[in-house]
């Protein structure tokens, strides 16, 4: 009954009815990134109605990618529960365009990630904090562990461990390969996952491409190492990445500051 009410006032049809149960209509799927927002919207006046105080309240939801996950959003948090504790902090992974799907809908405050294909930027706003240097590591017993400027083509020879299909990481692998040797590495794995890389790199000798901060907090020295080149490879710069217009809450806020902290200090600026 309240669906048919709603359907009366909007004056479209949200559902189609079958036999089978209600399907969404094409009307009913564009109207539900409305709703998400506004039901988002009652969410922030409540947290900015606690926060009245002068003490930040409420969620801050993060979406983040594997950078942020490692360097940047623990430390955050750990920052935030010590400075602001009636924050609560909700962090959500998943591939990119999930995660702008969900920011659009305002279920998710904030992207931090690698600069996304800029035909995934419409209506958001990238703001870069900082650039992150990328390496090839391989395990202590790779036969190329200890070799010194390492070409393209002698790298090629051996199996790679792939970041995503249409990942910005993916897209940087390829074009270095392409540019220094006219060919692409190859490999039979495709994951972003932190600890599924550590173990093959450890135990499969795979050649991973990842962030250079990746395994310096837990590996002992010598178990994964990165690999002495003679060709350079790119930086990603990495953004934080938020709707455009959109209004942020206290709460939300002294996150990005202490996030934007954090990327300031891992630079030296």
């Amino acid at each position: 009954m309240s669906i048919r009410h709603l359907e009366t006032d909007l004056g479209v049809e949200l559902f189609s009815r079958t036999p089978m149960g209600m399907i969404a209509t094409p009307a009913g799927v564009a109207s539900a990134l409305c709703f998400k927002r506004v039901l988002s919207e009652l969410r922030k006046m409540k947290d900015d109605v606690d926060s009245f105080d002068g003490a930040s309240s409420g969620v801050v939801c993060v979406g983040g990618l594997a950078y942020s996950r490692r360097a940047l959003l623990p430390e955050a948090i750990k920052r935030v529960l010590s400075s602001h504790p009636k924050i609560v902090a909700r962090t959500v992974e998943g591939p990119i365009g999930a995660l702008l799907a969900a920011m659009h809908a305002g279920e998710v405050d904030v992207l931090i990630c690698a600069h996304p294909n800029p035909a995934l930027l419409e209506g958001v706003s990238v703001e870069p904090i900082v650039t992150d240097p990328m390496a090839l590591f391989v395990s202590g017993d790779h036969p190329l562990a200890h070799r010194r400027a390492l070409s393209a083509h002698d790298l090629l020879r051996y199996p790679f461990i792939l970041p995503p299909h249409g990942s910005v990481t993916r897209e940087l692998l390829e074009g270095v390969f392409a540019e220094a040797a006219g060919r692409l590495p190859q490999g039979s794995v495709e994951t972003a996952s932190y600890s599924m890389i550590r173990y093959l790199v450890l135990h499969a000798n795979l050649i991973c491409f990842r962030s250079i901060t990746t395994f310096d907090s837990e590996m002992p020295p010598g178990r994964i190492v990165p690999l002495d080149l003679d060709f350079a490879l790119p930086q990603r710069s990495i953004c934080l990445l938020q709707r455009c217009g959109v209004r942020q809450t206290a709460a939300v806020s002294d996150f990005l500051a202490i996030v934007r902290q954090i990327a300031s200090a891992s630079t030296g600026t």
